[in-house]
C-alpha cells in the first residue's frame, strides 16, 4: 500500500485538473478539445495504475483483468503521447498555414500520425505483457511494454524535428527561447 500512495496522490491531483478545466467555459477549437482528451487520458492512466497495484497479485483464474489493466496502461500511454505530438503538430500548423492550405495540410499530417498509433495498439494487443511482484516491487516488462518505450521515443524524436524545422518561426513570434 505505501508504494500506492503516489499513484493515489496523482490522481487526485489530475482529478482537480479535470474538475477545474471542466468547469470552465472555453472556446471551441480543435486544440481545447484536443487537450481535454489528453487530461481524460492522465486520469485514465492514474486510475488504471492505481488498480494495477492492486491486481498484479491476483490469482491466475483472474489473467484477463489483469492483462487488461497492464495493457491498457500501456495503450492509454501510446495514446497520450500520440495526442501530444498531434497537439504540437497541429499548433505549428494553425500558425504557420493559410486557411485554404489547413485541409490538405491536415490530412498529410495526421494520418500517419494515426496510422501509426493503430499499429502500435495491435502490437500491444498483441504481444505478451509480463508482470513482477516481489517484496512490494511491482511493475510490467515485456514485448509490449518495449513497444510503448520505442513508440515513445519515437514521438519525442518527432517533435524534436518538428520544433527544429519550425525553430524560425519560433523564435520570430517569440514562442520559443532559443
Amino acid at each position: 500500500m505505501p508504494n500506492c500512495i503516489i499513484g493515489i496522490l496523482s490522481f487526485m491531483i489530475i482529478l482537480l485538473v479535470c474538475i477545474v478545466y471542466f468547469n470552465k467555459s472555453r472556446i471551441n477549437s480543435f486544440e481545447t478539445k484536443l487537450y481535454g482528451y489528453m487530461i481524460i487520458i492522465d486520469l485514465l492512466i492514474t486510475i488504471f495504475a492505481v488498480l494495477f497495484y492492486f491486481v498484479i497479485d491476483l490469482p491466475n483464474n483472474l489473467i484477463i483483468l489483469r492483462n487488461f489493466i497492464g495493457k491498457g496502461i500501456c495503450v492509454l500511454f501510446v495514446a497520450w503521447y500520440s495526442l501530444f505530438s498531434i497537439y504540437l503538430t497541429y499548433l505549428l500548423i494553425q500558425t504557420k498555414t493559410k486557411k485554404s492550405e489547413k485541409t490538405i495540410m491536415h490530412i498529410g499530417v495526421f494520418l500517419p500520425y494515426f496510422l501509426f498509433f493503430i499499429l502500435l495498439i495491435t502490437m500491444i494487443i498483441i504481444l505478451p505483457l509480463y508482470y513482477h511482484s516481489e517484496n512490494l516491487i511491482k511493475y510490467s516488462y515485456g514485448p509490449s511494454a518495449n513497444v510503448v518505450f520505442l513508440g515513445a521515443v519515437m514521438a519525442i524524436i518527432l517533435s524534436i524535428i518538428t520544433l527544429i524545422i519550425n525553430r524560425t518561426y519560433l523564435i520570430k513570434n517569440l514562442y520559443l527561447f532559443i
